[in-house]
């Protein structure tokens, strides 16, 4: 009796952290400004001038993330595939538990509000351009900058504390 043949398994990608990190950022770029564009969109539906305003404002960071996204799928090698990292020196850093929630971390801090502060310093800078007073573009940049610091300084601490070796 012979036994029955085993499937042979698809070559299928495999995840590697370069493209996950790819993937994580584009998704947390995409989503934030999908949904202030769409918050926008709907709550300011003046004219012809906001379509202006949404392509601008939301659909850079959107296509950008989307792009991030694109990338990180098509990046992943597959099964038998050779990694083009592999001949890489050894005393690369590697991340650890820690480095990465604080990677994360920082990312879900900076992106959201970066994106926000971006938006609405726009439109605050559009608004009052013509009357040359920036006085609510301070007030955005104030409120903006503690949270981008914040962020920042999490994936900043993040990329140093990765363990080498």
């Amino acid at each position: 009796m012979s036994q029955p043949e085993q499937p042979v398994p698809a070559n299928r990608p495999r995840w590697t952290a370069a493209s996950i990190a790819l993937f994580v950022i584009g998704l947390l770029i995409l989503l934030p400004a999908a949904l202030c564009t769409v918050v926008v969109a709907v709550e300011d539906s003046s004219g012809p001038e906001i379509i202006g305003l949404i392509v601008a404002f939301g659909g850079v960071p959107i296509g950008a993330g989307a792009a991030l996204i694109y990338a990180g799928l098509k990046i992943r090698p597959r099964e038998g595939q050779a990694s083009q990292y592999t001949a890489l020196g050894q005393n690369s850093p590697r991340w650890t538990g820690a480095s990465i929630a604080l990677f994360v971390l920082g990312l879900l801090i900076v992106v959201p509000s970066g994106l926000c502060t971006a938006i609405l310093g726009g439109a605050v800078l559009i608004e009052d351009l013509p009357d040359v007073d920036f006085s609510g573009l301070l007030a955005v940049l104030l409120y903006g900058a503690l949270p981008i610091g914040i962020g920042a300084a999490l994936v900043y601490a993040a990329l140093k504390i990765r363990a080498r070796g």
